[in-house]
């Protein structure tokens, strides 16, 4: 696949996560509890007791890693064959969450966590992580390493 493709969807994920970010407290509150209330049901059929709060915290916090993930999975594949592909990505992936975090001090109702850029952070690394695998699994790390 072409870089540009990569970079377009990791674009249109970064404007997702900072449009998210832009909601007002009410619309993501409500956008957050449609998910907790799809999966409560399941939650509940393992065997898991949680409050619903308690729910929406996780969930919340899942949709920030794996937002994250995304990233830095589409920003590693574009930059792929340079030399800095790796630290770029996560450069890409800290300051987006930088930025993220900022962006909520500013809309009425809604607060910042340094923890939260952290959390992000980590997702980016997830999808570094997944992207070489991805690589390495289907291109020229894989064959370096069982030619040797």
């Amino acid at each position: 696949m072409k870089k540009s493709f990569f970079f377009a969807v990791a674009i249109f994920i970064t404007c997702f996560i900072w449009g998210n970010s832009m909601l007002p407290v009410q619309e993501s509150q409500e956008l957050s509890m449609g998910v907790v209330y799809r999966v409560a049901g399941f939650v509940k059929s393992l065997g898991i007791t949680l409050t619903m709060a308690e729910l929406d915290h996780i969930i919340r916090k899942l949709a920030h890693f794996s937002e994250f993930a995304a990233q830095g999975f589409f920003v590693y594949l574009g930059l792929m064959r340079t030399k800095l592909n790796w630290k770029w990505a996560a450069l890409v992936g800290l300051v987006t969450g930088m930025i993220d975090e900022t962006i909520q001090i500013i809309v009425p109702g809604r607060g910042s966590q340094v923890a939260d850029v952290f959390l992000d952070w980590a997702g980016c690394w997830g999808g570094i992580v997944v992207g070489w695998l991805v690589r390495f699994t289907t291109g020229n790390g894989a064959k370096r390493c069982y030619n040797k």
